[in-house]
This record gives structure tokens, sequence and C-alpha cells, in this order.
């Protein structure tokens, strides 16, 4: 899980496409984000 400004994120790995994906939560819409590196993810989120 990430945290950032009051929002939470999950993240897994996508061993098939060599990535790092993740989706926002508890919110009222679907933002996704994903990136090759852990800190290309949290730059996207």
């Amino acid at each position: 899980m990430m945290n950032y400004k009051g929002y939470t994120a999950t993240i897994e790995v996508d061993v098939d496409a060599g990535i790092l994906f993740g989706q926002v939560l508890d919110i009222n819409d679907v933002i996704t984000f994903k990136g090759k590196t852990v800190e290309e993810a949290r730059q996207e989120f």
C-alpha cells in the first residue's frame, strides 16, 4: 500500500508484462497507474 495526500493505493506486480501497477482506493472513480520501477509507480501515483 502507498499513501499520498490522504489517498491510499494498492500496488501489484505483473511479472509477465514486467511492470508494477496500482489502483487508488476508497474513491467513486477508477484511477490506475503503472511503472517499470517502484519509483516510477510512486511518481505516477
